[in-house]
């Protein structure tokens, strides 16, 4: 333990996170920051001493993305070249999750929509449990602060029980969907999982304070490999092609001109795909003239 003349308080580490959000927000129109930052923070109020500090966290983070973003840095060719060869070949990201390492390739579409999906419902869970908790705690606390003989003692036991019986549910959902979440990031290419026992044996192992671990893993193989490849070019879009969908759009017009199978390319490694279309496809003409 550190000694007491080295111990934060509460309220600086309350100023802190002010003095944080205050300066991050300058840099928006409005002081309106990007909508997942908002629901972010939203989960950490400075209100404890652990939720302050995973709120500065967050805000140190944000800072992070936000200098990424308005200085971009160049890749030098020798590094897309090597980002191209690792997403081309799926090389694996080593990452340590506790007394586990674990090898962590990038995903497709669909396990990434999945993978989100599953972690935004493992955070609501959680806050769920930790105000659970509280409420159990304080409860916990009325009964013992009454007499034996009073009347709501019993009120209170009952109160206890279902705060128990809803703890329980809410850890049991909360361990379900991170099984699934294991599953979709550990399979061997990409593809989203078709059912909880693909999740690795060691994955209850795992303590849910690496889960965050296990994600940067899989952006790095993906989106932060693809990143260093540089901007993209511009490419125009040729007249009569249809409508824009997104990665709809995309897949479909890959799949037609592959001919493989409608939907297909979304169980594939999509920045493997994109790196190939990158790489390999012929630049689109202009068809305006």
């Amino acid at each position: 333990m550190p000694p007491a003349s080295d111990a934060i308080s509460l309220e600086r580490l309350v100023q802190l996170c002010e003095t944080h959000e205050r300066v991050l927000r300058w840099q928006y129109p409005e002081g309106a920051l990007p909508s997942e930052w908002e629901d972010e923070l939203a989960r950490w109020p400075a209100d404890s001493a652990d939720s302050a500090l995973e709120r500065l966290a967050a805000l140190k983070h944000f800072y992070r993305l936000d200098d990424a973003r308005r200085n971009p840095q160049p890749a030098s060719p020798a590094d897309a070249e090597d980002a191209a060869r690792q997403l081309l070949t799926r090389e694996p990201v080593r990452v340590e999750l506790g007394d586990i390492v674990a090898d962590v390739t990038a995903r497709s579409y669909a396990a990434m929509y999945a993978i989100a999906c599953h972690d935004a419902r493992i955070r609501e869970l959680d806050a769920d449990l930790r105000r659970a908790s509280q409420l159990h705690a304080l409860t916990a606390a009325k009964l013992r602060a009454l007499p034996w003989y009073a009347r709501g003692r019993g009120r209170l036991r009952r109160r206890l029980r279902r705060l128990g019986a809803l703890h329980e549910r809410l850890y049991l959902e909360l361990a379900a969907h991170r099984q699934m979440l294991y599953a979709h990031a550990m399979t061997p290419d990409g593809a989203p999982a078709v059912s909880p026992d693909q999740a690795p044996d060691w994955w209850v192992r795992i303590d849910p304070a690496w889960d965050a671990a296990l994600l940067a893993a899989l952006w790095e193989a993906g989106p932060g490999r693809y990143a260093r490849l540089g901007p993209e070019p511009e490419r125009r879009r040729k007249q009569g092609g249809g409508e824009s969908f997104g990665w709809a759009s995309l897949f479909a017009s890959v799949e037609r001109s592959q001919k493989l199978p409608a939907a297909e390319l979304y169980d594939r490694d999509l920045y493997q795909l994109l790196t190939w279309l990158r790489a390999g496809a012929p630049p689109e003409l202009d068809q305006e003239d």
